[in-house]
C-alpha cells in the first residue's frame, strides 16, 4: 500500500450507532460524523504498476483529484485508475 497523500474529495455527513456486544439496546448512543465521500487507497504491484482504488459510498456522484488526476465516481460505485509512471530526474535527463 502507497501514500494517499494528496488525494481530495467532498464529505459527507454520516450517521451510526456505538455499541459494543455488551451493550443493550436500549443504551445504544447515535452519533454523526463526517466522513470522505469517496473512500480510497493507493497500491503498488509487485512489477512497479501503480494504481488507486475508489469507492463512492454515496448516493451522488462524487469529483475527486490525486496529484493532478481528475476525476467523477459514480453514486454508489468503485473504479480504479492506473497512475502514470514518474520518471527518475536521471533518467528523464538520457
Amino acid at each position: 500500500m502507497l501514500s494517499p497523500s494528496g488525494f481530495t474529495c467532498q464529505t459527507a455527513p454520516v450517521d451510526y450507532l456505538i455499541r459494543s456486544i455488551f451493550t443493550k439496546e436500549h443504551e445504544c448512543k447515535p452519533r454523526h460524523a463526517e466522513m470522505p465521500a469517496v473512500l480510497h487507497s493507493a497500491w503498488q504491484a509487485p512489477d512497479g504498476r501503480k494504481a488507486l482504488v475508489l469507492v463512492n459510498w454515496t448516493r451522488s456522484a462524487q469529483p475527486w483529484a490525486f496529484n493532478g488526476l481528475t476525476g467523477t465516481l459514480s453514486p454508489r460505485s468503485y473504479g480504479k485508475t492506473i497512475l502514470p509512471e514518474r520518471r527518475r530526474p536521471e533518467e528523464a535527463r538520457k
